[in-house]
């Protein structure tokens, strides 16, 4: 039985994908186990894994792989988005959320309690209120640190 998984790739090798917020590996599967779509995923993507659980190496293996959100949160790595003479456009101001909070804080919320959900569905279920919301309030940070 598969089971599927969302998240944000960390970071990724030839052996397997590290999602944003696990502290696990997972595996691919051999290529005589894996079904489309299985897509190229990069660090920063935002990916959707089906798993398949192996009985005998009692852990998952990534049967599949689909990106559905490229860059989803910036690599390190990556190309600065302007020369360094250039200076970039001034960021818009977070617009206030339905619930009088701004549209940021709520999608930093969204995306905490979507890892821990995932992390959940792997029976890691140690979660508590406080660390959604220490989670959530990290993305938060990271959003509206600004540029470096």
């Amino acid at each position: 039985m598969a089971e599927e998984r969302l998240g944000v790739v960390k970071a990724i090798n030839e052996t397997g994908i590290l999602l944003v917020g696990d502290r696990k590996w997972l595996d691919f599967s051999l290529e005589d186990y894996r079904e489309p779509p299985w897509d190229d995923a990069r660090e920063g993507d935002e990916v959707r894994l089906m798993l398949s659980y192996s009985k005998k190496r009692e852990k998952d293996y990534i049967q599949s792989i689909e990106v559905i959100g490229e860059d989803a949160v910036p690599s390190h790595d990556a190309e600065p988005a302007f020369p360094e003479d250039d200076e970039p456009p001034d960021s818009p101001q977070p617009r206030p959320g339905p619930r009088g909070g701004t549209l940021t804080r709520e999608k930093a919320l969204e995306a905490a309690a979507r890892l821990c959900v995932n992390r959940l569905a792997t029976h890691d279920t140690t979660f508590v209120s406080k660390e959604v919301l220490d989670l959530a309030g990290e993305f938060e940070a990271w959003i509206l640190r600004g540029s470096d």
